[in-house]
């Protein structure tokens, strides 16, 4: 199996917790390198893109530079799913929460909180683009080309739901490729927030863990958007239409605490760091 994994950097800023996982995945036998591009995210990612359909790559993961992936990273490609993220904490506007995301069929788009208990992969509707996964049919696809460009508005701003990432599990949905998670795989992110703001904005308001992880949720159709749906995902909705009973879940904390997940392989990182320590 070959597997190709870029880090996704602007060349300045860079972890060393990633860097040292990056020369340990070097040790698999991984083609492993940091792509770097100054002009914007959507343009890496697409140039990534382009140099995996020129090689012999399997499979290619994507990291960005602020996350620092666990020893497990080495199973994503083991799934063989299209693709597959892990758990990487996001931060937006005062809320942490994790980028993984789910919809309903009333249009409520909302990050993912509980997780099956089981240690299997849970497909998802749309993942972040920190630490993902994608099988080679998948981005030698063209039918949806660019696979990563930001959806604009006519006036050139970023139209809703239109993140470079996020209109990437948008075109999975139309080529009819399912989307997973791998709950037992958790990325530390150590992006820039404001802390102050955090802790205004969560005042009170902890989890069933007592961590800060928030659920964020929009109405797609309060925006005007309809959003496509891959037939997979569409069982899902039959399922749970048809489910009479609540499937077992955990929060990610949890499955840190019970060993499920784990955020092993560095000094850097720690269980108590996940859930908003």
């Amino acid at each position: 199996m070959n597997v190709m994994m870029r880090v996704m950097t602007r060349g300045e800023g860079i972890q060393p917790a990633t860097i040292a996982r990056m020369e340990w995945c070097r040790t698999l036998g991984w083609d492993v390198d940091m792509h770097v591009n100054k002009v914007g995210i959507d343009i890496a990612r697409s140039e990534v893109v382009a140099n995996a359909r020129n090689s012999n790559a399997d499979y290619l993961i994507m990291v960005d530079d602020d996350v620092v992936p666990t020893e497990r990273i080495q199973r994503m490609p083991d799934h063989g799913v299209p693709v597959v993220s892990g758990c990487v904490p996001s931060w937006r506007f005062g809320k942490m929460f994790w980028c993984i995301f789910d919809l309903d069929e009333d249009g409520s788009y909302y990050s993912v909180t509980n997780f099956i208990d089981d240690r299997s992969l849970q497909q998802v509707y749309a993942a972040g683009g920190a630490m993902i996964c994608i099988r080679r049919d998948v981005f030698t696809d063209t039918r949806e080309d660019p696979l990563f460009i930001f959806r604009r508005k006519s006036d050139g701003t970023v139209d809703h739901f239109g993140g470079e990432d996020t209109h990437f599990s948008q075109k999975c949905h139309r080529m009819n490729y399912p989307i997973f998670v791998d709950p037992g795989l958790v990325g530390e992110h150590q992006p820039r927030i404001e802390l102050v703001r955090t802790l205004v904005e969560n005042d009170g308001d902890t989890d069933s863990n007592g961590g800060l992880i928030a659920m964020v949720e929009y109405n797609t159709r309060d925006y005007g958007v309809e959003l496509p749906v891959s037939d997979s995902y569409r069982r899902i909705w039959r399922e749970r239409r048809s489910d009479s009973g609540s499937p077992a879940v955990a929060t990610v904390q949890s499955l840190v605490s019970n060993g499920s997940a784990t955020v092993d392989g560095s000094d850097e990182l720690r269980p108590e760091s996940i859930g908003g320590e």
